[in-house]
């Protein structure tokens, strides 16, 4: 709410996000961060930009709180702020989980074709079952066999490509630090 409330009232005042980052003393890429929801200013912020807004820090929080005098004010938006932070943490830390499982399972599943593919190799020749078979050898003899629809095929290694380097990068990416 406090994201939306304060792009909203940004707007109506007609500034941009240079703008008000200007008058704040802080750079534009923490307004928009503001303004996305992936953080909150402090109390002290929260109280700068009502006034540069011209507006009550009410309006800003969505809420309808006057408290008689600038400490008590503090001390709310404090606590409302904190929740918010908290609200914020908690979604970033299931995104990461999720991400970081879906990670885990497209190795799990990188790995079951890997297997697949490792039995389909490893059948011995059998001339019963070459009918429809496509042999790859040399002067040697057949080297490996794979049955018309058993294999997994040029699309099938690339996809498993790029299902493997996506999930170690998704791991990576949300591993603890």
């Amino acid at each position: 709410m406090l994201n939306e409330n304060l792009k909203h009232l940004r707007k109506s005042k007609g500034l941009t996000q240079e703008e008000l980052a200007l008058q704040l003393g802080v750079v534009r890429q923490t307004i928009s961060k503001w303004e996305k929801g992936l953080s909150v200013p402090d109390s002290e912020m929260l109280i700068e930009i009502s006034e540069q807004l011209s507006v009550p820090v009410s309006a800003l929080l969505g809420d309808t709180i006057e408290p008689a005098d600038k400490e008590d004010m503090v001390k709310i938006l404090s606590e409302k702020l904190a929740l918010i932070n908290e609200q914020l943490a908690n979604a970033a830390e299931r995104k990461r989980r999720l991400t970081r499982g879906l990670s885990f399972a497209g190795i799990a599943v990188v790995a079951c074709c890997l297997v697949w593919q490792a039995i389909l190799l490893l059948q011995p020749y059998s001339s019963s079952r070459n009918a429809g078979a496509f042999v790859i050898g040399g002067a040697d003899g057949p080297t490996s066999i794979f049955l018309y629809g058993s294999g997994i095929g040029v699309t099938g290694w690339i996809i498993l490509a790029v299902i493997l380097i996506a999930s170690i990068c998704g791991i990576c990416l949300t591993r603890r630090k």
